[in-house]
This record gives structure tokens, sequence and C-alpha cells, in this order.
């Protein structure tokens, strides 16, 4: 049987931040509490996920980020998009992605929330033109090597 590959596009929701509360000796503490550098994506929502559908999967995602309009002041450089790390397979070693090596199943893509973090973008028509175009770009991107992928759009 043949073992599906699942890719899974996003930000802090997706990498699992802050899912792994701290006690005041800094060690994990179910009831200790949040800190956004204490993330274990193998209890994320896509890493559980893939084990339950028995599929393999990668993660593009990183905390703040977003499709057009990232929130993250301490990323580098502050408000980083998704386009900016979804080629590499290591955004900070600069090491490049092999789309050759595999073509996943389907992808998951949770992306917008960031994007709605500038309230004084509201009713600006060029920040919602350029978020249609960059959810456009990135569903290109998705679908470069595969243009039947499934995608799943899950936040927003």
């Amino acid at each position: 049987m043949k073992k599906y590959t699942i890719d899974f596009y996003g930000d802090s929701i997706t990498v699992a931040s802050g899912n792994m509360p701290l006690g005041e000796d800094g060690l994990y503490d179910p009831n200790g509490s949040y800190d956004p550098y204490s993330t274990n994506a193998y209890d994320g929502y896509a890493a559980v996920a893939s084990r339950k559908l028995g599929a393999d999967f990668n993660i593009c995602a990183c905390s703040g980020y977003g499709i057009a309009y990232g929130f993250a002041e301490y990323s580098n450089p502050p408000g980083a998009i998704i386009s900016k790390i979804y080629d590499y397979a290591s955004p900070k070693d600069k090491l490049l992605w092999d789309y050759n090596a595999y073509t996943p199943d389907l992808a998951v893509v949770s992306l917008g929330q960031n994007d709605s973090g500038h309230p004084e973008k509201i009713g600006d028509v060029y920040y919602h033109q350029a978020l249609k175009e960059k959810i456009k770009d990135l569903v290109e991107k998705i679908r470069a090597n595969d243009k039947t992928i499934p995608i799943i759009w899950i936040g927003g």
C-alpha cells in the first residue's frame, strides 16, 4: 500500500507554537505558562493528523508569518510572509527544498490569521488586492509540480 504524503503550510498554529507550557523551573509543566519558544510540532495538528492517517508529512511554516502581510515583529525581516521561506528545506541555512524528490498527495494551508492582524488596513483596497494576489501565487507554487494536487485551506 502506498504511503501518502501531506504538505502543510502555515504559521504558529501549524508549528504548534507554545504548546509546551513551562513551569517556573523552565521545564515542561502542563499547568505552566505559555512560551512561544516552547514548541513541539510532533504534538501539533499537522503531525497528529498525519500519524492518524498513516501519512508522511512536511511542514513549511513559521510563527507570525502571513500570506501578504505577516505579523511577526521578531521575524527576520519583520512582517515576513510564507513565500520568503517556501523554497527552503531550512531557511536559516538557505538549504533549498528539492521539489523533484517527491510530489505530495495533499496540501493543507492554515494561513491568513496574521494577515488580519493589521486593523489599519481594513477597507484598504490595495491590502485586499495584495492578499488575493499572494493567495493566487501560493496556490500556483503548491501546484507547480502537480496541477491536480488537492488543497485544503483550513485557516484565514
